[in-house]
């Protein structure tokens, strides 16, 4: 049916001569936007970071921007302060710097975004980024300002230039910089070249381009291939004979390498860095260590045994090897334990060492998000131990005591936090930084699903153009072809977007979160509603109420427990957990070594003194262990046997607290305790 004619004439739309340039919204905020690649780049090019920040904050204030109006999103520095890598080929709701500027754009607090280049905002092959953004500032009438060129996308002009120029830069990044660049690489190393890989401890690069032969220069064979380097040549030789020694069992022989701050001693301060090359590998005070695995890798590397790998092919006799050719056998017994290939691309399925894969347990450990180590160096695991789950205490670096591991059952400090927050919440009335935590937690799902639906949308509407070019029956092969990888790049981005959108859906719906303004009113009665909530509940509740954790072994019985919590009114809890089940470190040399001289005649106390991490039980078992026989009797001095010296002296600071939770010295002694674990707060309130 047709409408009736109003007999109106249609209201012009005001178009923008050509040329014309757009008047500069100075009365709203203006977005400076900063990124470099890598964290490398923000340390080293500090005049580049400069020249995105404080040069463009003065060219905004030219511009007629006020200061106070001028918001600096820098990409590369995170909410904690940590400088992060930052490519311009991360999506929009990858970059914490641009999707926060993405979302004042569509709340209309800025109008402007001003960038030193296009390609410090985009190098995006697909566009779909790209096109997300242009939608994005076209509906909210947002201009981009380079140096050199204004951006309106109310102009078709702009909306095709700007494309192009971010077009231009992920061509660079594809055609000179993986391509060319990329390429030149390809054929350096297949001629057994260095091309820039991380090298293996034990070998350097030649840099000299000629050799004395007969006192005459002539050309050096190995210019720019590997060489030994001795120093390290040697431990690694060395290793391979240990690996040997120890019948190829890898983890016995990591321990025992554990207990040496060093492996390879550290390259001289003048060797140039050229020379060094690239190097993956853990970096210790005075030198290196390795991981485990990187042991693993070492013990199998072929460059060993002189030979090359590149792209699947092997160069044999390339350079100088490691190990001579009379110990080669054991690197093949090395080889073929430990790698997981064989040298033709056949999977090692013979190997003894090959990875066994179990069933992933989930552990129900209330702690384990926001639970950390006191000490600096350690960290703290869940794992499964004879059956029951623990908070394990270890080391994340190679250390003397690496093998010194503090358990307690997930069982029982998961108990004594539950009783303190229990305690907590029967004497608030106030959940206000609850309800902040919850609020800003929505708002920021709801920020993330907003941005990845634009993308989807884009992604929607590119899919279907390249799907409806590729219906033609007479599109080229090439072109063709070139369309089916851009859709199946599309298709992937698309799967990834919905993957997280379903994430941030979860958070803004709250379905693992408790509103806890309804249990205030059973608060009365949590502690038996507690056991009602489900696990992810009781964490989500745990998450939003603890600010820090942390756990300390401060002697073989008993451990601290520190306690920050979000609520400022509950102050910090620092309790003393008592364990009748003390953890008994490895013995080290030197302790041994005092057990040896002074145990056969020396006085208990003296003993006691010289270990006071060992108990007299722990004493006795160790000198029969070194077949030692004690030949003066111990004199009674009030320490029961299965105390160390630190544990006596923690009970006698603490006495009135834990007698009166039955952790006494004469209960002790009689091990007639009735509690596992106890805990004592010294503040705000007694548990």
């Amino acid at each position: 049916m047709l409408k009736a004619n109003k007999f109106q004439p249609k209201p012009e739309k005001k178009q923008r001569q050509w040329g014309e340039q757009k008047e500069l919204p100075v009365t709203f905020a203006l977005g400076v936007y900063a990124r470099q690649s890598t964290k490398n780049q923000v340390i080293k090019h500090v005049q580049s970071g400069e020249m995105q920040t404080t040069e463009l904050t003065a060219m905004g204030k030219q511009y007629g921007w006020a200061e106070d109006q001028i918001i600096l999103f820098v990409e590369n520095r995170g909410k904690d302060g940590k400088i992060k890598n930052a490519s311009g080929r991360l999506r929009i709701d990858q970059r914490e710097g641009l999707r926060t500027l993405t979302e004042y754009i569509e709340k209309d607090i800025i109008k402007a975004v001003l960038v030193q280049l296009e390609d410090r905002l985009f190098r995006d092959e697909s566009m779909i980024q790209v096109n997300t953004f242009i939608d994005i500032c076209k509906n909210h009438d947002c201009i981009v300002i380079t140096p050199h060129k204004v951006y309106d996308f109310e102009n078709p002009y702009d909306v095709k230039q700007f494309r192009w120029r971010c077009e231009e830069s992920a061509d660079y990044i594809r055609d000179y910089v993986y391509n060319r660049l990329g390429g030149a690489l390809r054929r350096i190393a297949a001629q057994g070249l260095y091309d820039g890989r991380a090298i293996s401890l034990g070998f350097i690069i030649d840099r000299r381009k000629t050799i004395l032969i007969n006192d005459e220069h002539a050309p050096n064979p190995n210019y720019k291939k590997y060489i030994p380097y001795e120093p390290h040549a040697e431990v690694r030789l060395n290793l391979l004979r240990m690996y040997v020694k120890f019948d190829g069992k890898l983890k016995p022989m990591y321990r025992e390498l554990c207990k040496k701050p060093v492996l390879f001693p550290d390259f001289p301060a003048d060797m140039p860095r050229e020379v060094i090359g690239n190097r993956h590998v853990k970096k210790v005070s005075g030198g290196f260590h390795l991981s485990e695995s990187g042991l693993r890798d070492m013990l199998c590397n072929i460059d060993a045994i002189g030979k090359w790998l590149h792209r699947g092919n092997i160069r044999d006799n390339n350079h100088p090897r490691i190990i001579p050719p009379e110990e080669e056998d054991k690197f093949w017994f090395a080889f073929n334990r430990l790698s997981p290939y064989l040298t033709n691309g056949e999977e090692n399925t013979l190997r003894p060492n090959k990875a066994r894969y179990y069933i992933k347990r989930n552990p129900k450990a209330l702690l384990k998000e926001c639970i950390e180590a006191a000490n600096e160096g350690q960290v703290i695991y869940v794992a499964n131990k004879f059956g029951a789950w623990y908070y394990e205490i270890s080391y994340r670096e190679p250390h003397k005591d690496t093998g010194r591991i503090v358990t307690i059952q997930v069982e029982h400090l998961d108990s004594i936090f539950k009783d303190k927050l229990l305690d907590h919440l029967s004497k608030t009335d106030s959940y206000e930084h609850y309800r902040n935590w919850y609020e800003a937690r929505v708002s920021e799902a709801v920020s993330e699903i907003s941005s990845i639906d634009k993308q989807l949308e884009t992604i929607k509407r590119d899919r279907a153009g390249i799907q409806k070019s590729l219906r033609n029956p007479k599109l080229r092969q090439s072109v063709r072809e070139a369309l089916e990888e851009d859709l199946a790049i599309i298709l992937l981005q698309r799967e990834e977007l919905e993957d997280k959108k379903a994430y941030f859906e979860v958070q803004r719906d709250g379905e693992d979160v408790i509103n806890l303004i309804e249990y205030k009113k059973l608060v009365e009665k949590l502690a038996p509603h507690w056991k009602n909530l489900t696990f992810s509940k009781r964490m989500s509740l745990v998450n939003a109420l603890v600010k820090n954790l942390t756990l300390e072994s401060i002697a073989p019985h008993f451990l601290r427990v520190v306690i920050e919590w979000e609520n400022p009114t509950w102050e910090i809890d620092d309790g003393l957990i008592w364990r009748t089940q003390g953890t008994a470190p490895i013995w080290t040399e030197e302790e041994r070594e005092i057990v040896r001289e002074l145990y056969p005649s020396g006085d208990r106390n003296e003993l006691l003194r010289q270990l006071p991490n060992r108990s007299w039980t722990g004493i006795q078992i160790m000198g029969k262990d070194l077949k030692l026989v004690r030949t003066v009797k111990s004199q009674p001095n009030g320490i029961p046997y299965a105390l160390s010296l630190q544990d006596y002296a923690i009970i006698q600071q603490n006495q009135d607290e834990l007698e009166s939770g039955g952790v006494t010295l004469e209960a002790i002694s009689q091990r007639s305790l009735s509690n596992a674990v106890l805990c004592v707060w010294s503040r705000p309130s007694d548990c």
